[in-house]
């Protein structure tokens, strides 16, 4: 993962240097090496409009599943990946695969390749290195397996949700602009009806019409470029403001948190499953967040425990659900945090699924009312202007 970092010299020069390194804390002690003072980091943006290509779920999902099975009959790491590459459609998932297997020619561990490979998360490499160090590869790709499915799954579960109001929305702004330029200028422009005749609504679609007569698709591509300027400033300059406003808002911030949970409950598992050290693990798993209000909550709880406290009293109530936080501190408690957090996965993946099911009642209702507006105000606009026309050719 790329960092960009405002540093400084011994000598007192300021310059900004770009970083490879798996975390913040990993840039900052390379950074440290080098005898450089930090003054400020932040994720590295690969351009303005594309981001860096990664690996895709059902790709990994795909990978993890054929690792494990070919594992099991006792093939070679290097021949099942090759496997793998012959079965795989996706050309730049095969380049990977390829990149990986001449680094494990060449003598590299498989955790190392694929911590180096940038396409898969964190995640992949730390539960893979475990399970090298353990013997255990085979079983850890099945947990990546199912940690990723139920992902893809959630992930699925979102679009369905969302795919049907931004379709309605899509074709009745596609009707309003084809009526407003095609159907409403002849009857406006056929001289029969004053502008007197006309209602608010038709003076709406008349500015409607006007301006996409006149500039074409202008008006949209302005609006792309707005949005693209507010995405910008909400994923950099004002991002944790963005986040915690999304988190405040009434049922999109309860499905913002309980997808969160789910994330950090499941990831929890899968890594302390594989025997990773609860540091450690906070760590791969703040790097896996895109909300820089949990990942700064992550990064807090992460120093308290390095100081000695339990991790169910280092994070926040406001932000984790107290179910979350008393699981945490039974496992702690009791030993048996692997058991609980597996409990616990399950119990909020149906509760994700309820926000999801909230989300789509919120939605489809609110999508429904804006194009029953549209739909009125075209109705209105060219109704009323049609019902002028034949009121005048009567009294003709």
């Amino acid at each position: 993962m790329d960092y960009k970092c405002r540093v400084q010299k011994p000598t007192g020069e300021i310059f900004t240097k770009v970083i490879d390194a798996e975390s913040k804390e990993r840039a900052r002690e390379m950074l440290l090496e080098e005898k450089l003072i930090l003054l400020k980091i932040e994720k590295k943006n690969q351009s303005f409009y594309f981001v860096r290509q990664n690996v895709r779920l059902i790709d990994m999902i795909f990978f993890f599943n054929n690792m494990e099975m070919l594992l099991g009959t006792g093939i070679p790491i290097t021949e099942a990946i090759t496997v793998v590459e012959d079965q795989t459609k996706n050309k730049y998932f095969k380049t990977v695969l390829q990149k990986i297997n001449k680094d494990l020619n060449n003598g590299e561990s498989l955790s190392d390749t694929l911590k180096k490979e940038k396409g898969f998360p964190p995640l992949v490499s730390a539960v893979i290195k475990v399970g090298e160090n353990t013997g255990r590869l085979k079983d850890n790709f099945k947990m990546l397996h199912d940690y990723y499915l139920r992902k893809l799954k959630n992930k699925r579960k979102i679009v369905s949700a969302l795919i049907y109001p931004v379709i309605t929305l899509l074709v009745a702004c596609i009707a309003i602009y084809v009526i407003s330029t095609t159907v409403l200028p002849k009857i406006l422009n056929s001289g029969i009806i004053g502008q007197t005749d006309v209602g608010i609504s038709t003076k709406v679609l008349m500015v409607i019409s006007d301006t996409f007569t006149k500039y074409k698709l202008m008006p949209f591509a302005v609006l792309g470029i707005i949005f693209l300027i507010l995405n910008r400033l909400g994923n950099t300059t004002f991002k944790k403001e963005r986040d915690m406003l999304l988190i405040k808002m009434p049922i999109i911030g309860s499905f913002i948190k309980s997808q969160n949970m789910v994330q950090f409950s499941t990831t929890l598992s899968v890594l302390m499953a594989s025997g990773v050290s609860i540091i450690d693990a906070i760590d791969i798993i703040k790097d896996l967040f895109s909300n820089d209000v949990y990942i700064e909550e992550l990064e807090q709880a992460k120093e308290a425990v390095m100081q000695g406290k339990t991790l169910s009293s280092s994070v926040s109530p406001k932000l984790f659900d107290k179910v979350v936080i008393s699981v945490i501190n039974i496992g702690e408690t009791t030993g048996k945090m692997e058991e609980a957090l597996d409990n616990l996965s399950e119990y909020l993946n149906d509760d994700l699924d309820t926000n999801i099911r909230r989300l789509t009642e919120l939605v489809t209702p609110v999508s429904t009312i804006l194009v029953g507006g549209i739909i009125a105000l075209i109705a209105l606009g060219v109704l009323k202007p049609m019902f002028s026309m034949y009121s005048n050719l009567s009294n003709i």
